[in-house]
Order: structure tokens, then C-alpha cells, then sequence
């Protein structure tokens, strides 16, 4: 009986020992193992005790003694070359110009220039300036090329626009082929501006054979006359969109016609009405807000 009650006060002791270590370095598993030491005596503390000197001797088979290793006395080294090719995919085109070898600049702006989805032509412009004659020659060619292609486009657009100008559909195909022209990267200096006319004087026709203009053909003829500083132009748009659809676009474009003008009284008094009004501006709307405020 007295051999029993030791037993039974060593694995309960045990038990309580393991649990608190196990508490204290926050393990789990050994709480785990101190509650079937507990409930399992003497079992239970026979199995842990002949797991852990397992372990212990199986961590100490292991160790190789210091006195086993050689050393060499030279080390061997070895270079792992750059893998340019990833390196300069990574890089964004415009800085590739700037800092890499002629070789890289041609390979990069060739592969660019053979992509199938839309080839970024602002990009491939910077290569005019660049100082490898080679990048440029190939730059010039591509966007002559593509410029080339984009005007024939738009001839087609002008010819079928000019035989059927009442069509309303055709003429916002036009004007919005002519945003993307615009938008390309391949125009430069005088040419937005002629382009930037161009959108305008499609667009605003089409009331005229009495159909609606939609938000995206506000939008679009007063961006292109605030680009050519059209503001008389940009203000009468600008007000009939804001009275046709009160949207965060039509209030912005208001805002920044009475900024750009000097108009104070009335900007104040716009941006108090989009202040009471239910429209939720976007944190780029916000940020331009903040900009006209400063």
C-alpha cells in the first residue's frame, strides 16, 4: 500500500511539474502529455520519461565532435552572373534609357515593339532623346509607323462620318478613337491641340440633330477645352453637364473653371452646393479639392 501511495505522489508530482513548465514555456503538447502522466500513473510517466532519453540519445548520436572537421585553408568561391534579361524586364522602359547599356536599351525597346497587347508608345518616345542612335532610329521608326496607322484609321472615321454626320453613334466612335489617339503617347507639341478641336467640334453637333449628349461627352469636350484653354467654351459645357447630371466629374470640372479664371465668389459657392449635396467624392477628387484650396 505505502509503494502504491509513493507512486502515485511521484507521477502526481511529476505531472504538476511538467504542467507548470509546460505553462510557463507555453507548450501545448507537454500539457498535453503532463494530464495523461496524471491520469495514467504509473504508465503514463514511464512512456514520457523513455521518450525523452530517447530523444536526448538520439540528439547526441548527431553531434560530430569539432575535432572530426577539416578546414580548408582556401575557400572556394563562385559568381553568380546577374540575369540581365529578368533584370531589365523589371525596370520600367522610361528609366531603362537613362541608366542601361545600348545593347540592353535595343533589346528591351525591340521586345517592347513586338509585344501583341497595346505597346506603350509614351514610353518608346523617350527613346528619341536617347543617346544611343540605334534605340532612337528604332523608336522613330515604330511610332511613325504606328501614327501612320492611327490616321488612316480616322481618315476611314472621317469619310463615314462626313456621308452620315446625323448618326450619333458613329460620331462618338469617331471622337472617342480620336481620345485614344490622343492618349497614345505618339502625338506631340501642336497636334493635341488640333486633336483636342477635333473632339469638341465632333461631339457638340450631336444636340444638334436632337440627341442627348452622354456623361463621357461632357466630359470629353470640357477636358479638351480646358487643354486648349477654351474657357468660355469649357464653362458653358461644364454648366449644362453639371445641370444635365450632378456627378462628382461635372462638379470637379465647374470647380476648376473658377479656379483656373479667378472666379472666387462662384467657386466658393459651387463647392459649398457639393458640400450639402449627396455626392461622395473619391480620394482623387478629395486630393483636387485640397489642391484648389490651397
Amino acid at each position: 500500500m505505502t509503494t502504491v501511495m509513493l507512486i502515485l505522489v511521484i507521477n502526481s508530482l511529476s505531472s504538476l511539474f511538467i504542467m507548470v513548465y509546460a505553462f510557463i514555456r507555453s507548450n501545448p503538447e507537454l500539457k498535453i502529455n503532463a494530464l495523461i502522466i496524471f491520469l495514467t500513473p504509473p504508465v503514463g510517466l514511464i512512456t514520457y520519461t523513455g521518450q525523452y532519453l530517447m530523444r536526448q540519445f538520439s540528439r547526441k548520436s548527431k553531434v560530430i565532435p569539432l575535432g572530426e572537421v577539416g578546414f580548408m585553408k582556401e575557400r572556394n568561391s563562385r559568381i553568380i552572373e546577374p540575369d540581365v534579361e529578368s533584370e531589365t524586364q523589371a525596370v520600367p522602359l522610361e528609366e531603362l534609357f537613362l541608366v542601361s547599356a545600348n545593347a540592353d536599351k535595343r533589346k528591351r525597346l525591340l521586345n517592347e515593339l513586338k509585344k501583341e497587347s497595346a505597346i506603350n508608345y509614351g514610353a518608346v518616345s523617350k527613346a528619341l532623346d536617347n543617346d544611343d542612335p540605334e534605340s532612337a532610329h528604332y523608336a522613330a521608326a515604330a511610332l511613325a509607323n504606328a501614327k501612320s496607322e492611327y490616321e488612316n484609321e480616322l481618315r476611314d472615321y472621317d469619310n463615314r462620318y462626313n456621308q452620315n454626320k446625323e448618326n450619333d453613334i458613329l460620331c462618338r466612335e469617331y471622337a472617342y478613337r480620336v481620345k485614344d489617339f490622343l492618349d497614345s503617347g505618339i502625338l506631340s507639341g501642336i497636334e493635341f491641340k488640333r486633336y483636342h478641336y477635333q473632339i469638341i467640334n465632333l461631339l457638340t453637333t450631336i444636340p444638334q440633330y436632337g440627341y442627348r449628349l452622354l456623361p463621357r461627352d461632357y466630359d470629353l469636350i470640357v477636358s479638351s477645352a480646358l487643354f486648349n484653354h477654351e474657357y468660355e467654351t469649357a464653362g458653358l459645357w461644364a454648366q449644362e453637364f453639371l445641370n444635365t447630371q450632378a456627378s462628382e466629374t461635372s462638379y470637379l470640372h465647374l470647380l476648376r473653371i473658377y479656379y483656373d479664371t479667378g472666379l472666387k465668389d462662384k467657386f466658393f459657392a459651387l463647392l459649398d452646393d457639393l458640400k450639402h449635396s449627396e455626392i461622395e467624392l473619391t480620394e482623387e477628387g478629395i486630393n483636387l479639392v485640397r489642391f484648389f484650396m490651397v
